[in-house]
């Protein structure tokens, strides 16, 4: 959705590269926080737009709870913990459920169809396994890790 590789998102999150201005705007409005949360972790976090009022913060908050399917969170958090378990790799807790709602969100936002967002899970299982390969792969690395 940013235009970004998976490497370049991965360098942006460990602190090895800084994003550039327009990328970071761009992931600020695709994840729904300020960019000063994203920079230093101050300001905005909510799942509502950047510039939105505190009106349509709190509409937008209670929408997301109301259209939450917990079946669907469920599936996709048990299938990236067993990815984690299978392939060895430590994740904490506050890791784990972070990852998994971002996975949620991205199928939430790519179809509304049921058999579509079960494939998703799939797939998306598949990206994580080749991420978490590549990584334990690439020298330099030491020991497995996400």
């Amino acid at each position: 959705m940013v235009g970004i590789s998976v490497r370049t998102r991965s360098r942006y999150i460990n602190a090895r590269a800084a994003a550039p201005a327009p990328k970071l705007r761009r992931i600020a409005e695709i994840c729904g926080v300020s960019v000063d949360w994203l920079l230093n972790g101050e300001g905005d976090s909510g799942s509502a737009k950047i510039g939105a009022s505190v009106h349509d913060t709190n509409v937008l908050n209670r929408a997301t709870r109301r259209d939450l399917d917990d079946e669907l969170f469920g599936r996709v958090f048990d299938a990236v913990q067993r990815l984690y378990k299978d392939e060895r790799v430590a994740l904490p807790p506050i890791d784990l459920g972070r990852l998994a709602f971002r996975k949620y969100c991205e199928i939430v936002t790519a179809t509304a169809d049921s058999a579509e967002r079960s494939a998703m899970i799939k797939l998306i299982v598949t990206q994580l396994r080749a991420e978490l390969r590549s990584a334990r792969a690439a020298p330099g690395t030491g020991k497995a890790s996400a």
